[in-house]
């Protein structure tokens, strides 16, 4: 599960797109939202108790299975905790279950992402507001798991009180989050208070099993990441920076992306251009459309600022050999603040000539 952007600014990712390639962002949108739904949905306290509770075979869990490795960060699972792969095991990295708990209720999912460097607190409150109204009564802690800042946040199901919410984020030095959400019913309250700190427990962190790459390289350009600005995804001929040292929801939600289409059916850049600000219009984003320079090429610049806050500025140019898009997506809050700074970033985009697919 990761962390939710705004679906403005995922919307506009995708469709800028030179490629049509599904970002890593756009993932993380969704995934935090489906399992904002199913998650709460499916868990309800038994009005009656089953004769026959419907289980999976309990064994024993081997050591191999306990210990988990994801970007630097290891755990264990502990004796209470099993893997466990049913209900919303898809919505998680990994997903476990009480060994005792019969009713199959409850799971724990935990992720884990590098795509956004910001303190597990801020972490944390944005997730959240992913689950809407549905987590009441919430309460925030912050302390410390084996020397990395943690922060907690706990509640209950609005109108389920035997559903409670663990939601605890972990940040590395290197801004890595590792994330660990329990939801259980309060009848196992005991068993997993006591399951779960003993996972947390035994986390630590590997700072040399994580290499980073700084730049980016296609056939089409390359890129160094600059001043706050690092490296979030990369998918073929498009990467994505975001802001790594965010401090506010707005420069968490700040995004730069370069994409780059060299295939022979490729659509012009006063194309792409056109069918950015008809789509914005239906938004009714009321979108500007002008004609600039961009990095010595003539580029069409399209820029809207949507009802949510979000402004985008996408710029479209072509060479002989490839159409371009650059997108600066940032909140209107912080829009002054970061543009120079985006803007410091693209005057390192080398532009080369790849030959024509």
């Amino acid at each position: 599960m990761k962390i939710k952007l705004l679906p403005i600014m995922l919307a506009a990712s995708l469709l800028l797109t030179c490629g049509g390639c599904r970002s890593r962002h756009e993932e993380q949108s969704s995934v935090a939202e489906e399992s904002s739904e199913k998650v709460i949905d499916e868990i309800e306290e038994p009005t009656e108790k089953p004769t026959e509770p419907v289980t999976e075979p309990i064994t024993e869990v081997s050591e191999d299975e306990k210990q988990y490795l994801m970007k630097g960060f290891s755990f264990n699972i502990g004796k209470a905790l099993r893997p466990y792969h049913g209900a919303y095991s898809d919505k998680f990295k990994y997903t476990f279950r009480l060994i005792n708990d019969v009713y199959q209720s409850s799971v724990v999912g935990v992720t884990v992402t590098d795509e956004v460097r910001v303190s597990a607190s801020l972490y944390g409150e944005a997730y959240l507001k992913s689950f809407g109204e549905d987590i009441v009564g919430i309460e925030k802690s912050e302390y410390e798991i084996n020397g990395f800042d943690a922060c907690e946040f706990s509640g209950t199901m609005n109108g389920n009180d035997y559903a409670k919410v663990r939601f605890v984020t972990i940040s590395s030095p290197k801004g890595t989050l590792l994330s660990f959400m329990a939801i259980y019913l309060s009848k196992y309250d005991k068993q997993y208070e006591e399951a779960f700190q003993a996972l947390l427990e035994t986390v630590t962190y590997d700072e040399t099993a994580v290499s980073e790459t700084p730049d980016y390289t296609c056939p089409e350009f390359s890129i160094e990441s600059a001043g706050n600005w690092g490296i979030s995804a990369v998918e073929e001929s498009t990467v994505i920076f975001g802001y790594t040292k965010a401090d506010s929801v707005g420069e968490m939600n700040s995004l730069v992306r370069i994409s780059a289409d060299s295939k022979s059916s490729r659509i012009d850049a006063e194309t792409a251009a056109r069918a950015a600000y008809d789509s914005f219009s239906e938004k009714n984003a009321k979108p500007d459309h002008e004609e600039c320079e961009l990095f010595g090429y003539n580029a069409h610049h399209i820029h809207m600022l949507h009802s949510s806050g979000a402004c985008i500025d996408a710029y479209f140019f072509e060479t002989d050999q490839a159409l371009y898009s650059v997108q600066i997506m940032l909140m209107d809050d912080t829009y002054d603040e970061l543009f120079d700074s985006a803007m410091e970033l693209l005057s390192g985009l080398v532009i080369t000539n790849p030959k024509t697919s």
